[in-house]
């Protein structure tokens, strides 16, 4: 028997012979000398692995879906007003794009561990949010300027605003985290 990816420490045991002690069992890692990576795996942080993390993703995706929700009926109501309908319109698909993409890394615990961008054994929805971080990278920093111009004019309401910055700094947290699970590194 080895153990995560190490190959130089073998244990080897008898099956006959375990199968005739009856039910017992083998705390594995504790069979075998320390194992950096194995350590490094046990602190990765993840939403699966991290109740905190968990939460923090299931609030950002409800947030991301209110987001869209609210921008929708604030666009249909305030047309007349042209400020900043545009980035309203953004507000909402960006939302939906997110909120998607919160579900995506709830489910596939892979996009984790695997090499970014993600691609699924099949093509699906995944395959295609792989590429969201990247969005949100090249998004941030026009949205914090429009949102720093927004929150000096009056035409948007107080909530409003506070919605589009609460966003803008959801958006920035994800991309430390992003930049924690290697989501970038595409070299």
């Amino acid at each position: 028997m080895y153990f995560y990816h190490d190959y130089k420490n073998a244990i080897q045991y008898n099956l006959k012979e375990e199968l005739a002690k009856g039910d017992h069992f083998f705390e594995i890692p504790k069979l075998f000398p320390p194992n950096a990576e194995f350590q490094k795996l046990l602190t990765y942080k993840t939403p699966v692995t991290t109740k905190l993390l968990n939460l923090f993703f299931l609030c950002c995706g409800v947030l991301f879906s209110f987001t869209s929700l609210f921008f929708i009926f604030n666009f249909l109501s305030k047309r007349k007003t042209k400020s900043y309908n545009k980035l309203k319109l953004l507000l909402i698909l960006l939302g939906i794009i997110m909120a998607v993409y919160m579900y995506s890394l709830f489910t596939h615990i892979g996009i984790f561990y695997d090499q970014a961008p993600y691609k699924d054994y099949k093509f699906t929805l995944h395959n295609i949010v792989a590429y969201v971080p990247f969005l949100i990278l090249l998004l941030i920093i026009p949205l914090c300027l429009l949102n720093w111009k927004i929150l000096k004019t009056s035409n948007w309401s107080i909530f409003s605003k506070l919605l589009l910055t609460t966003n803008n700094f959801t958006y920035i947290v994800l991309i430390f985290w992003f930049f924690y699970w290697e989501l970038y590194n595409v070299f």
